[in-house]
């Protein structure tokens, strides 16, 4: 994303209907990212081909079923680590509306599994 310029990117699922994924990124600071089905197909793919991806973040943070919605805060930018951190912030994952412990291993390794599939997701939208 540093190359492109980019503090934004957004990109649908093609592996479930009307599903779309997005992030904020601080450059080496931290990734948030998003991914969510969303009630309004036609509106969001109309975002992702005007490029408007910080709004297609919005709206997936926001205005999604929070019950089906899957959020990621990568302090640092470099993906979820488990465990407590012993300075500064810690990665944090929300699915469903529930915050989902990092240092449990089961756990963590699903958040993990889904992060890295929304970045693929994103990674090719840049390419």
């Amino acid at each position: 994303m540093d190359d492109q310029g980019l503090s934004a990117i957004a990109a649908q699922d093609p592996s479930k209907e009307n599903h779309f994924v997005a992030a904020l990124y601080f450059s080496g600071v931290q990734v948030l990212a998003v991914s969510a089905p969303y009630s309004a197909p036609l509106i969001m793919s109309g975002m992702l081909d005007n490029g408007d991806y910080r709004n297609a973040y919005i709206d997936l943070s926001s205005a999604s079923d929070p019950e089906a919605r899957f959020f990621v805060d990568d302090f640092g930018a470099d993906g979820l680590q488990a465990g407590s951190a012993t300075e500064g912030p810690r990665d944090s994952v929300n699915r469903g509306g529930q915050q989902v412990a990092l240092d449990v291993s089961d756990l963590y390794a699903q958040a993990d599994q889904d992060y890295a599939e929304i970045l693929r997701l994103l990674i090719g939208k840049l390419r």
